[in-house]
């Protein structure tokens, strides 16, 4: 459903699909490789823009918990300081810690996606 999410026909499925039955968005996160906050931060905000455009409820689905665990989203989701840590113990692609602008970006979005969070499930598979 992903690729028509956006288009015209995709919102018209989308919706004949809710007015007839029961529907939730099942939202897929590839833990392993969503372990770097800066790809996490890219799909919670992918994540949300798609809650809030198909406005329906949203489960928030962790794949491949065999190859990765993971507990450190739901800690990111519910503690904004352990993500900020995270962030400051990433490295740039210079070297440097906290990954400068994204860094700061990064914690400002963080905050901004704390509500977002609390319309969220999410389950581990």
């Amino acid at each position: 459903m992903e690729v028509f999410l956006w288009s015209a026909s995709g919102q018209i499925l989308l919706d004949t699909l809710a007015s007839s039955y029961p529907t939730v968005l099942a939202y897929v996160i590839d833990t392993p490789r969503s372990s770097s906050p800066a790809t996490f931060m890219s799909n919670m905000l992918y994540a949300c823009s798609i809650l809030y455009k198909a406005n329906l409820p949203m489960v928030l689905v962790c794949n491949k918990t065999d190859i990765k665990d993971a507990d450190f989203v739901k800690e990111w989701m519910t503690n904004f300081e352990a993500f900020q840590q995270a962030v400051r113990d990433e490295k740039s692609n210079e070297g440097e810690e906290g990954m400068g602008y994204m860094g700061s970006l990064m914690g400002s979005m963080g905050l901004v996606l704390e509500e977002f969070y609390h319309h969220l499930d999410v389950l581990l598979a």
